[in-house]
């Protein structure tokens, strides 16, 4: 799907341009009026002169759109969004956990999911100490959730190829796993926040420390978001000669649901289910 962010708006405004200053020339090739005593037939003339208004008119409206004034949710479908992450070659490993109605993990689960967590763990960053020692890996795996489109009562391509979409912005920091330096800050005999050890940002009794000092969330936010907006999200195909489906490493053929009562059975079991594959 194809999100109307602001890099969208000002790609359109540009397109737009381009367009008027093209029209603009037409009254240039065209400088007199042809029209005939009919309103509803116009010269090319005044007929450009009216898009050029009309354009102008679109941008007027397109301009004032920014970060702050747009508010909507971007779905993608689960398959595609697990697909494409892994062709970034930035994933190490991506986890599709199915959610149940009855937590219970000694009861077997006759229902089928009402959802997914998605754990989505990117390739290990290298730690460096205040002196630029390699001293371990920083490994972060974050969180999002699956929605139902029946749910949402969102359509498009068939459900039985895909029934489940996630927010790509909507995701947590589920589990860090970070190297523990055996050395720590501390703060000085005199310092009056020497009472709160884990805090250092109201002195500067860690400014010459040249342990390793994690990163705060918000950077392996920032970095979970970098690998996001490059990902080239792919989308669903349909082959009209064999009217087969695909998307990511899923498949549904409709010639197959609609003359292998096997193949239909599957299909409306798995109810438009991720594949659960090796997406890395």
């Amino acid at each position: 799907m194809m999100e109307f962010n602001q890099k969208v708006i000002d790609s359109i405004i540009k397109d737009v341009d381009k367009s008027i200053e093209l029209h603009r020339l037409i009254p240039v090739l065209y400088p007199h009026c042809t029209c005939n005593a009919s309103k509803d037939n116009k010269c090319f003339k005044c007929k450009s002169l009216e898009a050029i208004d009309d354009l102008d008119c679109l941008i007027s409206h397109l301009k004032p759109l920014n970060r702050n004034t747009i508010h909507h949710v971007q779905w993608i479908d689960l398959e595609s969004f697990c697909y494409s992450l892994g062709k970034t070659g930035q994933i190490r490993s991506i986890e599709i956990n199915p959610i149940f109605s009855d937590p219970n993990p000694e009861l077997p689960n006759s229902e089928p999911p009402i959802g997914f967590t998605i754990l989505v763990t990117p390739t290990s960053r290298f730690a460096m100490d205040g002196n630029g020692f390699h001293v371990g890996y920083e490994t972060v795996t974050y969180e999002w959730k699956a929605y139902s489109k029946h749910e949402l009562g969102i359509s498009g391509i068939p459900y039985l190829l895909s029934a489940w979409v996630i927010n790509p912005n909507e995701f947590e920091i589920e589990s860090k796993d970070l190297p523990m330096d055996e050395a720590e800050p501390i703060h000085s005999d005199d310092c009056e926040f020497k009472d709160d050890p884990d805090s250092f940002d109201n002195c500067d009794c860690a400014e010459f420390w040249n342990g390793y000092y994690p990163p705060d969330d918000d950077f392996f936010y920032q970095e979970m978001e970098s690998i996001l907006e490059w990902a080239n999200w792919v989308e669903a195909e349909f082959d009209p000669d064999t009217r087969e489906w695909t998307l990511g490493y899923t498949s549904f053929n409709v010639n197959e649901y609609q003359t292998n009562q096997d193949y239909a059975n599957k299909c409306n079991q798995d109810d438009g289910m991720p594949s659960f594959g090796s997406y890395c």
